[in-house]
């Protein structure tokens, strides 16, 4: 399955980031620090996301 390109999410890219912080904080006893898209698809909405969501950094770019 390729991942997900947050470029083309609309909507759902709040969503999808709020489900897969919750996923990653159940395995891993923690929520994650920072994020990397992959294949450096962002939407223009995205780092606004990551803030509202706690995540500190970006290592996209």
């Amino acid at each position: 399955m390729p991942p997900e390109n947050f470029a083309e999410l609309g909507d759902k890219e709040q969503d999808t980031f709020s489900r897969s912080q919750e996923i990653l904080e159940t395995i891993c006893g923690k929520a994650p620090a920072g994020f990397r898209a992959p294949g450096y698809s962002l939407s223009v909405h995205t780092l606004g996301h990551l803030a509202g969501l706690g995540f500190e950094y970006d290592a996209s770019f």
